[in-house]
């Protein structure tokens, strides 16, 4: 497997494109982090769900609570995963909320979930992965990637130990 890093300037409709061709992905992920308040209270922003619920509507399969997704760990709180279905509709919806995929995030106006992930269900590694708080993202892929905007990284095969296993790609809490 090779690791491809893409820059700053991609474009949300590009890169899933290339996801649903290259590598036939057919999930979309996306998360919402608990922020906390003055006050210490946990807080999930409730524009976040509504912001989802609105672009996504009934493509969205599940939304469970996690530690873990590809590149991030959570130590003692969670965040809110969204499952959608991919698809070229879905390509669409989420390029017409925001072009740029480094603005998928929840400083976005309206606030947007951030760390996209695509993949196809039961495959071993995802084909996106990103990390939005610090502009880091990823694609998994043997062959070629003819896209401006990626160049290829070296290989580090630690970053498998930050992957959760299929089917989702994440650790769902108790």
């Amino acid at each position: 497997m090779r690791l491809w890093t893409l820059n700053e300037k991609v474009r949300v409709e590009d890169v899933l494109r290339w996801c649903v061709e290259s590598r036939r992905a057919n999930r979309l992920m996306f998360i919402s982090r608990i922020d906390t308040d003055r006050s210490g209270r946990e807080l999930l922003d409730p524009d976040v769900d509504r912001t989802v619920a609105a672009i996504f509507a009934s493509d969205v399969l599940r939304t469970p609570w996690v530690t873990a997704w590809p590149v991030t760990e959570l130590v003692d709180h969670v965040a809110k995963a969204y499952i959608i279905r991919l698809d070229e509709n879905v390509m669409h919806r989420a390029s017409g909320a925001q072009q740029m995929l480094f603005k998928w995030s929840g400083a976005n106006v309206p606030p947007l979930p951030e760390d996209c992930c695509a993949y196809r269900v039961g495959d071993l590694l995802p084909a996106l992965v990103t990390r939005t708080h610090t502009r880091d993202a990823w694609l998994f892929h043997d062959g070629e990637v003819a896209l401006d905007m990626a160049r290829e990284a070296v290989w580090d095969p630690e970053i498998l130990e930050y992957i959760p296993a299929t089917p989702d790609f994440v650790r769902v809490t108790d």
